[in-house]
């Protein structure tokens, strides 16, 4: 038999009561819980105000260290030298780090110096002595610079020295030592006299051959269409600028000792492009005889 229990009026609505209470109390935190996420613009601004508020750095300051200083400046490198002696003829190199820049310069004198000259960067599939280059520009720090001199057409240097240069902030300067770079001249001074076989098909124009630095010169007017000059003649002072191409000259030069370059070159009256050049190196020890190949110059 099943017995009914009949509720009071006061417990059920006791029961009511409690029940409410608990789903407020739910309820409650759910609505702080949503009201605190229902913004999260508000959440990143107080992250981003905590972050300045303890110094750090924006994009804006990107140059600038962690104290506000300025970084150092990349820059550029000069580099010039004390006298060198004894490699008048020879070629001078100075590469930058990792050899991607260089500096090339035809040593022409005795004692020789470098002018100050920038680091361009390194074209590997070219004459490092011709064409023009990017300068390089070079981060701030520690940076090796390494200098050689080699004869022209080897690849074996004579000479070598290394140097380190700090690149502070913006263009740093190196003045090489000459003393550690220099060689002994070996040999005697001499002149240089050339022949000429034959040049074709430049009739009428003119034979111009040049000494290292310009500063001594054959010319003779090339009279025939097959033309030749088999006797030795010297390099000598170049004539006045009065005295026209091939004025008479002003007296016998001798070259010092070592590598010297001759330049030869077929030229049109009056014009200043050569019609047809070729060049060619010498060593000098004493008088020296240079036989130039005419096929080379002919039209």
């Amino acid at each position: 038999m099943v017995t009914l229990r009949r509720f009071e009026p006061f417990s059920l609505l006791t029961l009511v009561v409690v029940l409410l209470l608990v789903s407020c109390r739910d309820g409650g935190s759910g609505t702080e819980d949503d009201a605190a996420s229902a913004d999260p613009t508000e959440d990143a601004a107080d992250l981003i105000d905590s972050e300045v508020d303890a110094g750090a750095t924006t994009p804006d300051a990107a140059d600038t260290g962690p104290t506000g200083e300025v970084s150092p400046a990349p820059g550029h490198i000069l580099v010039s030298s004390t006298a060198i002696t004894g490699h008048h003829g020879h070629m001078l190199l100075v590469f930058g780090p990792g050899n991607e820049s260089e500096i090339c310069a035809m040593i022409d004198g005795d004692p020789w110096t470098l002018e100050e000259t920038m680091l361009t960067d390194r074209d590997a599939d070219s004459d490092p002595c011709s064409g023009t280059r990017d300068d390089t520009l070079f981060m701030p720090g520690e940076q090796t610079v390494t200098v050689s001199i080699f004869e022209p057409g080897s690849r074996t240097p004579m000479s070598t020295s290394a140097d380190v240069i700090e690149v502070v902030d913006g263009d740093a300067r190196l003045e090489l030592d000459g003393s550690t770079l220099s060689g002994e001249a070996t040999g005697d001074p001499g002149r240089v006299l050339v022949t000429v076989s034959e040049i074709t098909g430049q009739e009428g124009k003119i034979l111009v051959v040049l000494g290292q630095n310009n500063g001594a010169s054959v010319c003779a007017i090339i009279d025939s269409d097959a033309w030749e000059m088999p006797t030795p003649d010297a390099l000598a002072a170049l004539p006045g600028s009065d005295a026209g191409p091939c004025g008479e000259d002003t007296g016998e030069v001798f070259f010092p000792p070592g590598a010297t370059r001759i330049t030869a070159a077929v030229v049109i009256p009056g014009s200043q492009s050569p019609d047809a050049m070729t060049e060619l190196v010498v060593e000098v020890d004493g008088d020296v005889t240079v036989a130039i190949d005419g096929a080379r110059l002919s039209g």
